[in-house]
């Protein structure tokens, strides 16, 4: 429960910074992307939150989005180990240039999907 909390503060965080400053955050993945450990860090956080979310997801009030997100996750991850790093990295490059003009919209729905998984992990106990 308290790993879907902190990733929903965390999204929350996120999705801000793109309804504030759109261009700002494009900008941020792309310096993020240039980082050494982006690739490697990509590939761990997503496996890892992935399994505890699948693991977790009958302490939510929603546990089989949750558990479909979590296997989904553990997807991308599993294919980003199968992509060579530099892909990646052009790839982060490209999106964040490509929908930087949308990513406002983005963050407004991310911040919706956020309060849904706080909501999510706070019902089964209120």
């Amino acid at each position: 429960m308290i790993v879907v909390i902190a990733f929903g503060l965390l999204m929350a965080g996120f999705c801000l910074w793109m309804v504030y400053n759109p261009h700002s955050f494009a900008d941020g993945i792309i310096r993020f992307s240039q980082q050494r450990h982006f690739h490697l860090f990509e590939i761990i956080s997503r496996i890892t939150i992935g399994a505890l979310f699948v693991a977790l997801a009958h302490q939510t009030a929603i546990p089989t989005i949750i558990t479909v997100l979590g296997y989904l996750l553990i997807c991308v991850g599993v294919g980003l180990l199968l992509t060579p790093p530099r892909f990646h990295q052009q790839f982060a490059v490209w999106a964040a240039t490509k929908f930087a003009n949308v990513f406002r919209i983005i963050g407004v729905l991310g911040v919706v999907l956020a309060l849904a998984f706080i909501w999510s992990a706070v019902a089964p106990f209120g």
